[in-house]
């Protein structure tokens, strides 16, 4: 069935609970088909995942350090290295069988210092 996607809700906040994010990558973010530049990509790397969220088995450990996720911004003023956070991530979910993978689409991308609860850009 087609627009599914528009469906499938995704708590954000839940999810990035406990986790701190790097950016690894920053690149153009381009419409493919009108050949425009949307914005900036984001990739990052999680580097750290205290979420208590999960629904674990008794005795079972999982946690996403080192998995990549992808921003999307109109404007990211962030370079390789920079602990970043995120303001009203919108998720893109991708369905392909049993395989699920989401980006997100952010109004804002956070650079967050030491100590600090981040600095705006």
């Amino acid at each position: 069935m087609k627009h599914l996607n528009d469906f499938i809700y995704f708590d954000f906040d839940s999810w990035a609970e406990g986790k701190e994010f790097q950016v690894i990558s920053v690149k153009k973010w381009e419409d493919r088909e009108m050949g425009t530049t949307l914005g900036k990509v984001v990739e990052t790397v999680i580097l750290k995942d205290d979420c208590k969220n999960y629904r674990l088995k008794k005795d079972e450990e999982f946690d996403l350090v080192y998995e990549k996720v992808i921003f999307k911004a109109i404007e990211a003023d962030v370079k390789k290295g920079d602990h970043v956070s995120f303001v009203n991530p919108h998720p893109v979910v991708y369905v392909n069988n049993d395989f699920i993978n989401v980006s997100f689409k952010v109004d804002e991308v956070i650079i967050k210092k030491i100590g600090e609860g981040g600095k705006k850009l």
